[in-house]
């Protein structure tokens, strides 16, 4: 299997397990993740304008590239933003929760203010667009790291939130890493071709585990086992 067959088959795999996670969330806990359904419906959308565009116009080219950054970096901030909410949300009762959400809401302002003041060429230049997805999906790590902290101090045990941020957190870290891997490489080749190939691994990995996440047999167990449960 040549390199150019295995992006394409990661990158329809990719499509299929977004759209069967949509499919999943609208059967099941639509309400309660709205904002997740949110970001898989503009990732599915997002990923078929991107295959549409690469076939019309070729991944090399203007059109290409300013619908894949515009893609990329709006899918950043949303998925910082949902990490935040979603953090918010399951310290509901600590008294720790405004200390948190003050401490979240910081790290997202640095990460998003920090491409402007450290990298040259805001929304013209390739450099930045990488090293601003590179950021935003670093910080996007960090606010994944204090939802699994506040998920595990509370008690709560809730599996699915917990597989979710693991989904998030698969996806932020290695596209973070890849993308490190990329500033590294000066010249096409191999190397090159390695860290791309990571990046797609990456979204594959964490559609996977969302997909896995909000699977029907999740759902129908939680039914079951609050069926059987004793009336007082």
């Amino acid at each position: 299997m040549d390199v150019k067959h295995l992006q394409d088959t990661m990158a329809w795999s990719i499509g299929a397990m977004q759209l069967a996670t949509v499919v999943f969330l609208l059967w099941g806990p639509a309400r309660k993740y709205a904002f997740v359904l949110g970001y898989c419906l503009l990732q599915l959308c997002t990923s078929v304008l991107e295959v549409t565009v690469s076939k019309e116009f070729g991944t090399r080219s203007r059109v290409y590239r300013q619908v894949f950054w515009t893609d990329e970096i709006v899918l950043d901030l949303l998925l910082c933003l949902i990490l935040i909410l979603l953090t918010h949300r399951a310290m509901e009762g600590s008294p720790a929760r405004a200390a948190m959400g003050k401490m979240l809401a910081a790290v997202a302002a640095l990460v998003v203010s920090l491409p402007f003041v450290l990298y040259p060429g805001a929304f013209v230049k390739t450099a930045w667009f990488d090293h601003t997805s590179q950021l935003l999906n670093f910080g996007a790590a960090i606010l994944n790291l204090g939802l699994w902290t506040a998920l595990l101090g509370s008690g709560k045990r809730e599996w699915q939130l917990l597989t979710v941020s693991a989904g998030f957190g698969v996806t932020a870290t290695g596209v973070a890493i890849a993308y490190g891997l990329r500033a590294m490489i000066h010249a096409r080749g191999p190397a090159w071709t390695a860290a791309n190939l990571a990046f797609g691994f990456a979204h594959l990995a964490g559609a996977l585990i969302l997909c896995w996440a909000f699977r029907p047999a999740r759902g129908d167990r939680s039914l079951r086992s609050s069926a059987v449960q004793p009336h007082a």
